[in-house]
């Protein structure tokens, strides 16, 4: 792996001392380590690499990397949160009325889809299989075949009426 040299490990002492033999004892307070989960920040050598190998099963080894990486989780994790809102009563029958209204208004778009779709093959049809011209097909079509258009909603394209 590339990157940077590690500078600085971070020594904590997970087990106590009690029944320890007095060698790991004194290496354990030579690493400045005074009770169970003390740190330290001891420089990366050959020297400390070695008195940590001695007593590795007593401590756990972060580099400056992990060690920083765990503290900016473990600040995550304290962070609030953003709380769930949950209503009842009144809210839920106000969702349900604008679930309703939502359908409706589906339906209504639906529907003049619908009409223009039959209006448009209405004057497609009527002009060109039968006898009739184009502006006697309109003329002849009825009110409900052409939906209302609204601005910016809808755009009708209606070809020229004046016979040829």
């Amino acid at each position: 792996m590339s990157g940077e040299p590690v500078r600085s490990l971070f020594v904590t002492l997970r087990r106590g001392l009690a029944g320890k033999p007095w060698f790991h004892q004194r290496v354990i307070k030579a690493l400045g380590l005074k009770g169970r989960h003390h740190m330290v920040e001891k420089p990366n050598n050959e020297s400390i690499r070695g008195m940590m190998a001695k007593v590795s099963h007593l401590i756990i080894v972060e580099t400056d990397r992990m060690f920083y990486l765990r503290r900016m989780r473990e600040y995550y994790q304290l962070l609030p949160r953003t709380p769930f809102i949950v209503h009842h009563g009144p809210a839920v029958e106000s969702h349900l009325q604008l679930s309703q209204q939502l359908a409706k208004e589906q339906e209504q778009q639906e529907q003049q889809q619908q009409a223009t779709m039959a209006a448009v093959n209405f004057l497609t049809s009527s002009a060109t299989s039968s006898n009739l011209s184009r502006s006697a097909a309109f003329a002849s079509a009825s009110q409900q075949d052409f939906p209302i258009l609204r601005p910016l909603q809808s755009v009708m394209v209606i070809p020229h009426l004046v016979e040829h």
